[in-house]
């Protein structure tokens, strides 16, 4: 099953281990201290040896590049980076030679290697006077074992549980013991087509718990078997709005409010840490999930167009599969806080408005911004798993088309559904940022208030090339339709470049 894979920039991330290699030094020699780190991790003996080979790789390649003409010894090493987010290992290989060029990285061995699942992920890409650099990201975990022994996904026509049955649940805060009946719960539900494949991974889910990225909500029968679950995660250390997701249900006890009593108790635990507000992915091909947000308050907020596997399989609802699937993002707001300025394009002024008077909360929505000025800045989330990867935008510069192209070229081989982009709204040059991206094929996603420290996010989204059902996106009221309609019209727009 292939890793879901975080990438972050160094931002508050303290390197494990740095390295600069000189040309004299072999490479063998500047690869196993990473291999021996990585062991000491907890990472098996065979997949460390399979990370150093392409750590070995990847520093052939960099002495490979030509050199800038005048280039001291000092801007001719190799610097070698291990650190640990979360349940990843990221090991950085970063050179100041000459660029990198395009297209032609996609045919260099280390890709190869990458694809033979040396790495969980690989990302390759020039970042300026931050030199060439690579990438690759290692899940740390281990495999569920023995815990899925006797589990069998449950059919379609399963048998429901009386209303009795169902009551008798108690509904707590999830603690790590929990993780085994999870898993299982999980399986019963969706078998191994889940698209975050965390939630089979026993000890990452434990860390998670243990470092508090994740608050959970479990739904507990009298034997002690877990039969519901869903949570809170921040993405990032820094983030301020955790979503709201990996809401799962037994189909046994499907028909009697569980997921909206385990929602109104995961609320709890957001007003308990003070939180500004959650936000949520709902799937599009039934409504349950989407119904249970607004009963929390809750408002739909865009479309993720393609954001969704098509062979992600739910045991007794309907799975039509015409390929991939939309998810409608929704916004919780738990503390209004201040009220903020954000700056946009003129031709999202209108729905900015719409969904600000829906939410409840204080926003001034200013068209008349900067130009785009200075040096970008940004890093890069990959989801191998759900096919979506995201860019995250801390600075928006004069070169931002350039940059953000670089990075899109060096996405290419994952052939992913979508990519998403956050544009931080506080900044004066979001308008101007987000019209050039327009050019270069991205349309608005969705609109997350308090995402980051300090500012609003306006998620944009570039659609891949597979295959994408809108055709079968099912809104729980007409609130939501008018939406999905709008944000499938922009998409459309974009893609044949017509004026707003």
């Amino acid at each position: 099953m292939a890793a879901n894979v975080r990438q972050y920039s160094t931002e508050d991330v303290a390197p494990l281990l740095e390295v600069a290699v000189h040309d004299d030094v072999p490479n063998s020699a500047a690869s196993a201290g990473i291999g021996m780190a990585l062991a000491a991790l907890g990472l098996r003996v065979e997949r460390a040896s399979r990370v150093r080979t392409m750590v070995e790789e990847l520093i052939v390649e960099a002495r490979a590049r030509e050199p800038f003409p005048g280039a001291s010894r000092e801007s001719l090493m190799v610097q070698i980076r291990l650190d640990q987010l979360g349940h990843n290992a990221r090991v950085l290989v970063t050179d100041f030679r000459m660029p990198l060029q395009g297209k032609r990285t996609h045919r260099l061995p280390s890709r190869r290697l990458a694809s033979l699942g040396f790495v969980d992920s690989l990302h390759v890409a020039n970042h300026g006077r931050g030199g060439n650099v690579a990438v690759c990201t290692i899940s740390l975990d281990d495999d569920h074992g023995s815990t899925l022994d006797g589990v069998e996904v449950l059919p379609q026509d399963v048998a429901r549980v009386s209303a009795r049955e169902s009551s008798e649940l108690v509904i707590r805060e999830m603690v790590p013991d929990d993780v085994a009946g999870l898993i299982r719960c999980v399986y019963r539900c969706y078998g191994y087509s889940y698209p975050d494949d965390v939630v089979y991974k026993p000890s990452v889910l434990r860390r998670m718990l243990r470092t508090g990225v994740m608050k959970s909500v479990v739904a507990v029968s009298a034997d002690g078997e877990v039969v519901g679950h869903c949570s809170l995660t921040f993405a990032h250390p820094n983030d301020q709005v955790p979503e709201a997701g990996r809401l799962v249900v037994d189909p046994r006890f499907r028909g009697h409010q569980l997921a909206a009593r385990m929602g109104h108790a995961r609320n709890e635990v957001a007003v308990s840490l003070r939180l500004p507000g959650l936000w949520s992915e709902c799937v599009t091909n039934h409504i349950a999930s989407q119904r249970n947000l607004l009963a929390l308050g809750g408002i739909e907020t865009g479309l993720l167009i393609g954001a969704g596997p098509s062979d992600v399989v739910m045991s007794g609802l309907a799975n039509v599969n015409e390929g991939r699937r939309a998810l409608m993002p929704f916004y919780v707001p738990i503390d209004a806080g201040a009220s903020m300025v954000n700056f946009v394009s003129p031709e999202h002024l209108e729905i900015c408005e719409l969904l600000t008077d829906r939410l409840g909360i204080e926003r001034s929505w200013n068209v008349v911004g900067v130009p785009l000025a200075g040096a970008t800045t940004l890093s890069v989330d990959v989801s191998l798993v759900s096919g979506v990867a995201s860019i995250r935008l801390t600075e928006l510069g004069s070169d931002l088309v350039e940059v953000v192209a670089a990075e899109l070229d060096a996405l290419i081989s994952y052939e992913l559904g979508a990519v998403h982009l956050d544009v931080p709204l506080a900044d004066e040059r979001a308008g101007a940022a987000v019209a050039a991206l327009e050019r270069h094929g991205f349309c608005w996603a969705t609109w997350i208030p308090n995402e980051h420290p300090g500012t609003d996010v306006l998620r944009l989204q570039r659609v891949g090339e597979h295959l994408t059902d809108v055709a079968h996106v099912l809104c729980a009221r007409p609130e939501g339709e008018q939406l999905r309609d709008w944000v499938v019209g922009e998409w459309h727009r974009v893609r044949h470049g017509l004026s707003a």
